[in-house]
């Protein structure tokens, strides 16, 4: 029986950076660019939340991530109120700059992009947050 394990990860990708600065409390980011994996079909993303320091979050804090698939290659799902995120970044009641990572998030076979919101009592710093995001799959051994 074979083994199966991780592949190795992909080119990191940016899917937000300025469009997150100064963004409101509860509101959502624009879109990220497209992100094509209708030839790699990688199966999950670790994403990345980069959060520059900001006044002091309210317990419970979180930043949410939706992808948003395009199936047919052009129209991209815009389900996100109706639907659960498909990754929560937890954080802490602080000021302080933080890195926030989450694992294996399930990608379609398909170009998508992301969108993400803050619900942490604050918008996010003027400048200097990111999320980026790192492709892998299964592989047998």
């Amino acid at each position: 029986m074979a083994d199966t394990r991780h592949s190795a990860f992909g080119t990191e990708t940016t899917f937000h950076s300025t469009d997150l600065n100064a963004l409101a409390n509860v509101t959502l980011s624009g879109l990220s660019s497209a992100y094509d994996n209708s030839s790699d079909k990688h199966l999950f993303m670790t994403f990345k939340l980069n959060l520059a320091a900001t006044a002091a979050r309210t317990a419970g804090a979180t930043v949410s991530l939706w992808v948003l698939p395009a199936i047919d290659g052009t129209n991209y799902d815009d389900a996100i109120i109706e639907a659960f995120p498909d990754a929560v970044f937890p954080l802490d009641a602080a000021t302080t700059a933080r890195q926030r990572t989450v694992r294996d998030v399930p990608i379609p076979p398909s170009l998508f992009k992301t969108v993400v919101r803050a619900n942490m009592g604050q918008a996010f710093a003027a400048s200097g947050s990111t999320v980026k995001g790192r492709a892998h799959s299964v592989v047998t051994a």
